[in-house]
């Protein structure tokens, strides 16, 4: 549930250098910690056009090093449920959208990320090839969500599945 490793290599090889270059512009310092890190991605999807002047800027990026950016200017950025881990993907619950979505992690699993079930999170998932990936960057809630709650979401994933509406890729 995870990228192969020469994939996550080249995802990282290029969102890294984006969000350091976000919070470069933005604070006038180098990234010193996964906080850093998580304000810059936060600063990203408030304006995905920051990746245009990124662009710009590195004169050496290649066709498919730009596909790969403009796919993170189509991410989405907001509070999910982590449901559960299949044998091929995690799945995470939009709180806006109640869409379901079919995501791996970079070099972690979700599962690793977020190890409880229906834990509340704040992430960034994107398309990344012909799948979602998680950004790896969380924010996570030290919330409880109850009996009925789990039982309603339970019910919808089920409705969701049977129906054949799990997100694996997200539409611009």
């Amino acid at each position: 549930m995870i990228l192969p490793p020469e994939q996550a290599q080249e995802f990282l090889t290029l969102y890294r250098p984006l969000l350091q270059f976000i919070f470069l512009k933005e604070f006038r310092e180098e990234v010193k910690s996964l906080d850093n890190y998580i304000e810059a991605r936060d600063i990203l999807f408030e304006d995905t056009n920051i990746v245009n002047a990124f662009i710009s800027r590195e004169e050496n990026l290649n066709k498919h090093q730009k596909i790969i950016l403009k796919n993170i200017q189509n991410g989405i950025k907001e509070t999910f449920v982590y449901l559960k881990t299949l044998k091929k993907h995690s799945l995470l619950l939009s709180s806006s959208s109640n869409l379901i979505y079919c995501v791996l992690g970079i070099t972690d699993s979700i599962e690793q990320l977020i190890p409880n079930k229906f834990s509340i999170v704040d992430t960034a998932i994107l398309n990344f090839g012909n799948q979602i990936i998680c950004d790896g960057l969380m924010r996570h809630y030290n919330v409880t969500i109850g009996k009925n709650m789990r039982k309603n979401i339970n019910l919808q994933y089920k409705i969701v599945k049977e129906n054949n509406r799990l997100i694996k890729y997200i539409n611009s």
